[in-house]
């Protein structure tokens, strides 16, 4: 499977983008963090990347997403962000 990663600052389109993509039929792999935040803030945490496993949550729901897309045996898949934007938000949150 060949695999795109849409990247880019917030405001930049992404979102526009891979909703463009699912239109034409192609598989599209949202980003993590942000349903991570909004599922901790649902629960009553006000600032989940404050938590010492912020991260890990966002590795975790990232790698099961890409697993599932992986299994649907498709030629073309996009991913909103990437592991590398992941570790760029562990670096800035000086996560270890």
């Amino acid at each position: 499977m060949k695999s795109y990663i849409i990247t880019g600052t917030p405001g930049a389109g992404k979102t526009a983008i891979l909703q463009s993509l699912r239109v034409l039929g192609f598989e599209c792999v949202d980003e993590a963090a942000t349903d991570i935040i909004k599922k901790s803030q649902n629960l009553g945490i006000p600032e989940p990347w404050l938590t010492k496993d912020f991260i890990d949550q966002i590795v975790a729901l990232q790698k099961k997403r890409q697993q599932e897309a992986l299994l649907k045996g498709l030629k073309f898949c996009f991913y909103d962000r990437s592991p590398v934007c992941t570790l760029a938000l562990a670096r800035y949150l000086n996560y270890k």
